[in-house]
C-alpha cells in the first residue's frame, strides 16, 4: 500500500512539472495579443512608446509618435518616402476637441505638431524633402492649414492666444531656407502665399 502512494505521489509530480515546463513555455516569446497596444504592453511596458528611437538619417523607415491627453481628439498621419531618409511625424495634443492632419510626400522630413487647448485644429501637408515644421497652438479656437511644396525649409509657427488662424499654401521655390512666425493675440487672420503676406 505504503509503495503504491509513493507511486501514485510520484506520478503527480512527474504530470505537475511537465504542466509546468509547459505553462512556462507559453509565457516565453512575444505577446500574442490581438490589438497592437495590447501585445506593446505586454511585450515592452507601458512606456514603450516613450522609447523609440529617432531613426538614423539614413534609414528608410518613417518614424510617427503621436500622444492625445484629453477627449474627442482626432489625428491622422500619412507619409511617404519615395528616397533613402526617413519621415518623422510628431503629433501631441492636449485638450478637448482636437483635430491634426500631417501628410508628408518626399523624404528626409520632420513635422511636429502640439495644440494645447481646445478647438484646436491643424493641417499640414507639405511635398518636398528635408524640410522640417514645427506647429505649436496654445489656446483655444486657433485654425493652422499649410499645404505647400518645398525643399530644405525650416518652418517654425507660433500661436499664442484664441481664435487665431495662419493659412499657407503654394509652391515656395523662393522661400527663405528658415523663417518663424509667431502670432500672439486673440482674432489674428493670417494668410501667407508663395513668399507674400497678406492680410
Amino acid at each position: 500500500m505504503k509503495q503504491l502512494r509513493f507511486f501514485a505521489s510520484a506520478g503527480l509530480l512527474t504530470c505537475l512539472l511537465s504542466w509546468a515546463n509547459v505553462a512556462q513555455a507559453q509565457q516565453e516569446g512575444q505577446s500574442e495579443a490581438n490589438s497592437v497596444s495590447q501585445r506593446l504592453v505586454e511585450d515592452f511596458g507601458f512606456s514603450a512608446l516613450d522609447q523609440l528611437v529617432t531613426p538614423a538619417t539614413l534609414n528608410t523607415r518613417n518614424l510617427a509618435k503621436l500622444v492625445q491627453l484629453g477627449s474627442f481628439n482626432k489625428a491622422r498621419a500619412e507619409q511617404d518616402n519615395p528616397g533613402s531618409f526617413a519621415n518623422q511625424a510628431y503629433i501631441l495634443q492636449v485638450g478637448s476637441s482636437n483635430e491634426a492632419t500631417l501628410t508628408q510626400r518626399g523624404s528626409g522630413n520632420t513635422t511636429t505638431l502640439n495644440q494645447l487647448g481646445y478647438n484646436n485644429k491643424a493641417t499640414s501637408k507639405v511635398q518636398g524633402d528635408n524640410n522640417t515644421t514645427k506647429l505649436n497652438q496654445i489656446g483655444n479656437g486657433n485654425d493652422f492649414v499649410r499645404d505647400v511644396a518645398t525643399n530644405q525649409t525650416d518652418f517654425k509657427l507660433t500661436q499664442l492666444g484664441n481664435n487665431n488662424q495662419l493659412r499657407q499654401t503654394g509652391t515656395e521655390s523662393l522661400a527663405p531656407p528658415r523663417y518663424e512666425v509667431e502670432m500672439k493675440g486673440n482674432g489674428i487672420q493670417l494668410s501667407i502665399q508663395n513668399g507674400r503676406i497678406g492680410q
